[in-house]
Order: structure tokens, then sequence, then C-alpha cells
């Protein structure tokens, strides 16, 4: 793991989170997976990846996929990022999921990108959460960066979140845990993990590299290419979308291959 990743994951450490006080150790356990991602393993028997088909969702995906060769089952829950383009964009996160080497579960969940409001993150992961506990997982894995609860306007690949966004991140993480095991019928743990919260877009762009992860299937990556959307908001999105992951990709040394640039015709 990069010296710089493991620098971003102590600095989470200051955040003494007040939710830990006094709560049982099932409610602990909810906040660790999330808080100390380097120590404690992403994947349970059950594992449900929150999919939107955007370079950290992939990363996120490979990573549930590593662990659960040795721990379990993993799948993906998709997430079109955008209102106008479910139906066109579904076939492209499932064509994503199967490179990883993951299922993916049927969504009702609503199209939507990454929120970056707290009422709509707080909103969105509770119904990601609900409809894991529904399908009989008992963990959800969320690729949200605290960086995207915050303004975007000349961020750098190397720009981490303040430690007050990524504390409030977790404590988001392990709120919505705790909901989902208070309306369970059963005592059965639920545990949210935020294994890229606390890191920067060069970060994720050096763990998609060190993981082989398949670049050309972000959602974005045909749109911005050869195959150009007729919807003008998703196009502009797309292009925002691959115009930040392409400038962290290449500033960790990565370079299109023949596929990608083939992929993209």
């Amino acid at each position: 793991m990069p010296p710089d990743r493991r620098d971003a994951s102590k600095r989470t450490e200051k955040h003494e989170c007040s939710l830990a006080r006094g709560e049982s150790k099932s409610a602990a356990a909810c906040a660790r997976p999330a808080i100390e991602a380097d120590n404690a393993p992403m994947s349970s028997p059950s594992t449900l990846v929150l999919f939107d088909g955007d370079l950290p969702s992939l990363v996120a995906a490979s990573l549930a996929r590593d662990e659960a060769g040795q721990t379990g089952s993993a799948a993906v829950l998709p997430t079109p990022p955008h209102r106008g383009a479910a139906d066109a964009l579904g076939p492209t996160l499932r064509a994503a999921a199967e490179a990883i080497g993951l299922d993916v579960l049927e969504s009702r969940l609503a199209p939507s990108s990454t929120p970056t409001s707290a009422a709509a993150r707080t909103a969105a992961l509770l119904a990601a959460a609900r409809a894991a506990a529904d399908h009989g997982d008992r963990r959800l894995v969320s690729p949200w960066m605290a960086l995207d609860a915050e303004p975007n306007a000349d961020r750098a690949p190397g720009d981490q979140p303040t430690v007050e966004t990524l504390a409030r991140e977790l404590d988001r993480a392990v709120l919505v845990a705790r909901l989902i095991m208070l309306d369970a019928t059963d005592a059965a743990s639920f545990a949210i993990d935020t294994p890229l919260a606390d890191l920067s877009d060069a970060q994720v762009a050096d763990l998609a590299v060190d993981l082989d992860v398949p670049v050309w299937r972000c959602w974005w990556w045909s749109i911005t290419g050869g195959k150009r959307s007729k919807n003008p908001e998703l196009a502009e999105k797309a292009q925002s979308c691959r115009t930040r992951w392409v400038r962290a990709l290449q500033s960790v040394g990565w370079e299109e291959s023949t596929e990608q640039l083939a992929a993209a015709r």
C-alpha cells in the first residue's frame, strides 16, 4: 500500500467518534471497517457493493471481489449515474461488473450520481443499505469519497478531504448501519464499509492501477470516445468524469492501452 494512503488513514484516528462511546460491541464493529480500513477485512460472508460505474466503484468492487475469494461472496448493486439514462447505462454497468467478475443484483434504486448534499448522501446510503439488508447481505461497501462532499473547484489529484468532512462521512456510515440493525428482525450484524472515503483521486487511481481495474469499462469511457451521447447533460457529466480520472490516472503513471483505445471507438 502506498505510504501516502497509510498517512491518509492515520488522519482519521484524530477523529474520536462519539458514537463509539458506550455503544454495544456490534455497533462499534460497524465503525471499525470504515475507520480502520487498512486493518479490517472489507468483505463479509455476504457483501454488496454500491456500483455506479465510475472509477471508485470499480476499485471498491475489485477490492470486495478479492476479499470475497477468501471469506465469502460479493455482488454489485447498480445505481446508474444519471437519472435520464438508466435504461441506456444499465448494460454498461452490467458489463463493468462482469469484467470485474461479480454478479449484478437487480436494483430498484433511483438512478443518481454520487450525491453531494448531506441530506441526499444520507438518503441514498440508507436506501442502498436497506436493499442490501433485504437481499440478506451483512455488509454494504460504499465507494463514495469524502472529497465528493466538498467543493471541487481547482481540485488537484493529490488533494485529500478535511478531517471534518471525513469524520462526517464515517459517522454517516455508522449511523445508517445502526438504523438497519434497529429494523432487523434478527440479531444479525450489519456494517457499511467506506474503503475509499479518506483517499485522494491520485490514491484511488493508484489502487486502480495496482488492481488492474478495467478503466475502459467505466460508464463514461465510451460516451467520451466514439459513442457520443445525444443527451447533452449526460455528455457533459461523462466528460467531467473522464477529465477528472484520466488526470488522476496519468499522475500515477497510467497510459491508455491499445485495448482501451479500441473500446472507445
